[in-house]
């Protein structure tokens, strides 16, 4: 839609003192929909600077003040010459109708001559003049400088490594890469993306439901004796069932493999599994389990010949073979949260007392702390804090809504909330969104 083409939303139905949510596709005039409410809670006596328009980037921030600043000036126009173009929205021309001509006109020119004051702000910006303005009642010190968290992190990942892997021997550095951390690289790589803004927190690794190694392998020592008890007791028919009823394509049943699984069998009784040796005896019987062989018979057999009791303790230890590797990998999945954990708290306190010393502010700190400060500080702290901004903006309206994280969401909802006949406006393409 074009700034000539008329919007389907009614300005005039907007009620004061509620939220809405107002959907705006690209090219549906939502610049329109703003500059025509910022014109109208100026004609009902709102300050320049008491409406705040939040959105995301400087260039939107620079194009939607200049927006704002041509609307007010074509309402001027409109009400001086009592004339309006014909391609204008039928809220523009109802300003016609309006009797308090005189006073939109000295509203209008007082507008415009406050438009440098405008509270048109990125949400960076806009948390930044929060944060500033109310020092004392959101915690925050007066006296801080922007800052760039990345040379920052870098240099905290770097001190981080150094102090925990320089001195290192060579096997505790092997376990460190069990962790991925096979060095500054990959701990950077792995760490980096969780010290961003809205990064997904560190889940805790539940293994109270995941069988103890301990007890698996009992009884994996318990079947492996069972099955060489059905082997010394039955050779003769197993040899007989593996060496004439199976075909021969698979390596693993041609006779000399056969033979050497025959050699291996007793043997067994002397390497039982336990945590280091669980791979071989595994990968020794996993063939000649009865899963395994129903479906390679040859024109001789038949499924119930492979019915004895020893083939299918095999199915049972490879069962219990893939419940042991699923019990190391839970619990090395554990291990490496746990160690990823102590790595982030440890980074995100240096960074953090690398800026407070040095009085320094990111831009995601600026959310970070108006967040705090409105939303998880005492509740009367925060609630005074949430109405102070609200009765310094009595009407908010949120540029671009859909890329919104949930903390700026719950920023501009808390400050709506806690202020009486608060007006919150949020405008974007929900389809657009980059939160989900």
């Amino acid at each position: 839609m074009t700034d000539n083409e008329i919007p389907d939303l009614d300005i005039a139905k907007v009620t004061p003192g509620r939220s809405h949510l107002i959907e705006a596709n690209a090219g549906t005039g939502k610049t329109y929909a703003i500059a025509n409410l910022f014109l109208r809670f100026i004609l009902e006596g709102l300050e320049v600077d008491a409406i705040l328009v939040v959105t995301f980037t400087n260039a939107a921030r620079d194009e939607l003040s200049a927006r704002l600043r041509k609307r007010l000036a074509n309402a001027l126009r409109l009400f001086e010459t009592g004339t309006v173009d014909d391609h204008e929205d039928a809220y523009f021309k109802s300003l016609l109708d309006r009797p308090d001509k005189e006073e939109s006109i000295l509203r209008l020119q007082q507008a415009l001559l406050a438009m440098n004051e405008a509270a048109i702000h990125t949400i960076h910006g806009f948390c930044q003049q929060a944060l500033t303005e109310q020092a004392f009642a959101s915690g925050q010190p007066f006296d801080v400088e922007q800052a760039n968290d990345t040379p920052i992190r870098q240099q905290a990942i770097h001190d981080w490594w150094r102090s925990n892997t320089y001195e290192l021997s060579r096997e505790e550095l092997e376990q460190f890469e069990k962790y991925d951390f096979k060095d500054l690289a990959d701990l950077n790589a792995t760490i980096s993306p969780l010290l961003e803004a809205n990064a997904p927190k560190l889940e805790p690794i539940n293994i109270n439901d995941i069988e103890s190694t301990e007890t698996l392998t009992k009884q994996q020592n318990a079947l492996l004796e069972r099955l060489i008890n059905e082997w010394k007791q039955d050779e003769a028919t197993i040899r007989d069932q593996l060496l004439n009823k199976l075909q021969r394509r698979k390596a693993a049943y041609k006779p000399e493999a056969l033979k050497a699984f025959f050699i291996a069998l007793p043997s067994l009784k002397n390497n039982k599994i336990d945590d280091e040796n669980t791979a071989p005896v595994a990968d020794l019987l996993a063939d000649y389990a009865y899963s395994e062989l129903v479906q390679k018979l040859n024109k001789n057999g038949k499924p119930e010949d492979f019915n004895h009791p020893f083939f299918h303790l095999i199915d049972k230890l490879k069962d219990i073979k893939t419940r042991f590797d699923q019990s190391e990998k839970r619990t090395l999945q554990k291990e490496k949260t746990e160690k990823l954990e102590t790595a982030y708290k440890n980074i995100k306190a240096a960074m953090n007392q690398h800026k407070q010393t040095r009085g320094l502010l990111s831009f995601d700190d600026m959310i970070e702390n108006l967040h705090h400060a409105v939303c998880e500080s005492a509740p009367s702290q925060a609630s005074k804090l949430a109405n102070i901004l609200g009765k310094r903006y009595p009407l908010i309206m949120v540029d671009e809504f859909q890329d919104t994280d949930p903390k700026q969401y719950a920023i501009f909802q808390r400050i709506h909330k806690d202020t009486d006949n608060h007006t919150l406006v949020m405008i974007g393409d929900p389809k657009q969104a980059i939160y989900s």
